[in-house]
């Protein structure tokens, strides 16, 4: 069998229903995610959840700048990001999370509209911003309510000739109160902070 199944060599009208619970279990994977990263229950003591995972960007030359407004870069570039993400209790009250990203960033051609470049073409590979995090529950009845401290480390690497970076020269702190409840087919939570 194909390393992608047997989706990459049939035709994919004729699998709609196959195609319709991989859509399902991506979603419902990336969902559970967001609900221990970011929710109120604890994974409880010495259980855990773990996963890496992978995303890339291929090749573009426009950025998003906000307002509706955009802007084209003078090269070509590309990114790849493969990351590991943590979430273990340390109590029935303490959970502790961790993501740490290595990411992979290319820098191409220079563009039809730039006339004198400032950048090199190059590329740059290293870390990301590693994010560490603690939630402690404060409440676990019914209604599940926890704190959370999040910091995101300045481990990001910077090649000033080609202008790549991994990720952001800062460390930041980030408070954040989740509530929530749940029954046997279904929860909601919500949140709030920076």
């Amino acid at each position: 069998m194909h390393p992608l199944g047997y989706l990459a060599v049939e035709p994919i009208i004729d699998k709609k229903d196959h195609m319709m619970k991989y859509l399902l279990l991506i979603v419902t994977i990336l969902i559970q995610t967001s609900v221990f990263a970011q929710g109120p229950w604890a994974a409880g003591k010495g259980h855990g959840y773990g996963q890496v995972l992978f995303n890339t960007i291929p090749a573009y030359s426009t950025l998003y700048i906000g307002d509706g407004n955009t802007r084209e870069t003078e090269r070509e570039l590309s990114d790849i990001t493969l990351a590991a993400y943590l979430d273990y209790g340390i109590t029935d009250k303490l959970t502790f999370n961790a993501n740490v990203p290595y990411i992979f960033l290319n820098s191409g051609e220079l563009m039809d509209n730039t006339i004198t470049p400032i950048t090199e073409e190059g590329s740059l590979s290293g870390l990301g911003n590693i994010t560490l995090g603690g939630k402690y529950t404060i409440i676990q009845k019914k209604l599940v309510a926890a704190v959370h401290l999040q910091a995101d480390l300045a481990t990001r690497s910077f090649d000033n000739s080609t202008g790549l970076s991994t990720g952001v020269d800062a460390t930041t702190i980030m408070p954040k109160f989740s509530i929530g409840s749940s029954d046997n087919n279904w929860f909601v939570y919500g949140y709030f902070g920076y």
